[in-house]
């Protein structure tokens, strides 16, 4: 039986790495996962410790030490869940460059590097890996990858294994009572337009404020989520908006997000960092809609691939309150045809994305023969 080594390094993309686990074993590898304690202790990770190996990074072990000792240990190959930042592409580059690698990209590098440096760095990584898999058809598109290069795209939105586990069923019923707008994600300022957000909430009637509720899916116990709960207060939209002051685990995030109606990104023009999202960065909203089949409610700014249309309404620029009022006139049947829409879509289909996944993991295989 073929082995296999996922790394994450850090204590982030566990959403990506656990689909990717599910496609090894289905695929009859021997799967080993090597992260750090606090990663390897999350729940949807947990659910698979009698199904996969876990090589833990030790209390204080220097990253550069950890990711040492794991190219010491013999596999067929490696997979690198996120290969970003210094010490981890330092890394790969002194133990891991010789070694059959295939890489996850997350997202496209700037246009313009940091430094000489570090577009040195990026040019050697990407001369020696073994494979590139990333996260949707636009950003494999945008890459400039060659044809015969070994290199693809997947989505990662396969949780139902969990989901029956934790006994979470998608709540899919029609929106004609109090639609759930659900904003998920690492609660930061730069990330999403939230002042928008609340803006236009408050340019509703009251007839249509008290039938709507905000969710902010994410932990908003830092100093932002402080400043966007006054914020909210100020407006008097307390009784719309939700907020949860904790860590979720993967159990309480999916059962809240399964509860939505509708997920929106939030992201717009205005926001700074916008440009990256015309080519180069994805949000993990899109992800997670297909994910739990909860349409989108997704700005005209954002660019968003033809197929994604058939589950989303549209609204102009940072003006969400004409998206929500769309939302709002939906009869029963017509947001259940907006749900239906996901089953015709490859991106959900379990063999589907499989196989576009494994095609780039067998070829890197061969290369290693």
């Amino acid at each position: 039986m073929p082995s296999i080594i996922l790394i994450e390094p850090k204590f982030q993309h566990l959403e990506v790495l656990y689909p990717q686990i599910l496609f090894l074993l289905e695929s009859n590898f021997n799967v080993t996962v090597a992260t750090s304690e606090k990663a390897r202790n999350v729940d949807i990770l947990k659910s698979l410790e009698k199904k996969v190996n876990f090589i833990v990074r030790k209390k204080n072990e220097p990253l550069f030490l950890f990711l040492f000792r794991i190219s010491r240990k013999k596999y067929d190959l490696t997979i690198f869940n996120t290969l970003e930042g210094s010490t981890v592409q330092y890394s790969y580059l002194l133990f891991f460059r010789k070694l059959q690698v295939v890489r996850v990209v997350h997202n496209l590098p700037p246009d313009q590097p940091k430094s000489l440096l570090s577009s040195k760095i990026q040019s050697r990584i990407e001369k020696s890996i073994n494979g590139s898999v990333f996260l949707n058809r636009q950003l494999a598109n945008l890459s400039g990858f060659s044809p015969d290069s070994n290199s693809g795209y997947f989505y990662p939105v396969f949780f139902d294994e969990f989901l029956k586990s934790r006994n979470i069923k998608p709540e899919n019923s029609g929106c004609t009572s109090v639609p759930k707008l659900g904003v998920q994600g690492n609660v930061e300022e730069l990330r999403r337009n939230y002042t928008g957000l609340i803006e236009s909430v408050s340019r509703l009637s009251e007839k249509h404020k008290q039938k709507i509720q905000v969710h902010i899916i994410g932990n908003s116990s830092n100093q932002f989520g402080s400043f966007l709960k006054g914020n909210v207060k100020k407006n008097g939209l307390s009784e719309i908006f939700h907020f949860y002051d904790e860590y979720l685990s993967f159990k309480n995030f999916f059962r809240i997000l399964s509860n939505m109606h509708f997920l929106l990104p939030l992201i717009d023009k205005t926001l700074p960092i916008f440009s990256r999202y015309e080519g180069k960065k994805i949000t993990s909203t899109t992800s997670m809609a297909l994910a739990v089949k909860k349409p989108l409610l997704v700005s005209s700014d954002l660019p968003v691939e033809k197929n994604i249309t058939p589950i989303a309404l549209f609204y102009p620029g940072p003006n969400l309150e004409t998206g929500i009022l769309e939302a709002l006139s939906l009869t029963d049947t017509e947001y259940a045809k907006l749900v239906s829409n996901f089953d015709n879509l490859d991106e959900t289909s379990f063999r589907c994305q499989h196989d576009s996944y494994m095609k780039i993991i067998g070829k890197a295989m061969i290369r290693n023969k």
